[in-house]
This record gives C-alpha cells, structure tokens and sequence, in this order.
C-alpha cells in the first residue's frame, strides 16, 4: 500500500462501489487513510470487526484533533434499519473500540482544517493498527 500518495490512488477510480470491493477484498482497516484521512467517505457495517475498529478509530482520530466537528453528515442507523438521530452527537466513547456497539451502521466524511491536524497521532496511529514504517516521516 502507498499510503504516503494515498489520496492520489483513491481519486483515481471510477466509483464509490470500487473502493468498496477493494476495501472488502483488503480489509477495512488495511485500507484506513492514516496519514490523509480528509474527505474520506465511509459507511460501516458495525457488525463486521474490521468496520467497527475504523468506526473506532475514526472516532478517536476526532477526538484528538477536533471533535465533534471534524465528522460531517454522520448518521447512525440500527441493524432494524431505524435511523437514530443521535440528538447529542457521536458518543465520544466510541473512540475506544469496546465501547462502539457491536450492530448497526455508522457513516460519516471525516474533514480536518489543517491547524487542527495531529500528525503524531495519525503516525502513531498508523504503526499501532496498519503496522507501517512511518517514523522517518
């Protein structure tokens, strides 16, 4: 994975279901945009462990650099299909992996302003859950 030229991969496919496919057939979380996580789009299936830990860890990223605002258009919906309409946010417990509900399914676009980047934890955070090489960045 060339994850210090990530974005410039990711645009490079025709749509959204592509990247889907790809991320089924690597995993979810082997395919996390670590290091740029701005723009990226997603929707998680709660009940897959893969999806829940990148819900998680979308949660966390946000919770160091900027919460709640750096999650746009979230939503939650239960595994019944009911949305919920989370009147007081994203729980920032879901931040820790064993705190996030076991169904469901959470989206959201994670944005940040570039002030408000922590590239320490984004690189720490990139060596704890990707197993990448990133301390000479």
């Amino acid at each position: 994975v060339d994850m210090h030229n990530a974005k410039m991969f990711r645009v490079r496919f025709e749509s959204r279901e592509e990247v889907v496919r790809l991320q089924n057939r690597l995993g979810y979380a082997s395919f996390f945009p670590f290091l740029q996580p701005e723009n990226s789009r997603f929707e998680l299936d709660l009940s897959v462990f893969d999806q829940r830990l990148c819900a998680s860890m979308y949660v966390y990223l946000c919770s160091k650099e900027k919460f709640p605002q750096n999650l746009h258009d979230y939503g939650y919906r239960l595994p019944d299909g009911t949305k919920d309409p989370m009147p007081l946010g994203i729980p920032r417990s879901w931040g820790d992996f064993n705190a996030i509900p076991k169904q469901g399914y959470f989206r959201a676009t994670y944005r940040c302003a570039p002030e408000d980047r922590d590239f320490s934890v984004r690189k720490e955070m990139a060596i704890q859950y990707g197993f990448f090489d990133v301390e000479t960045l």
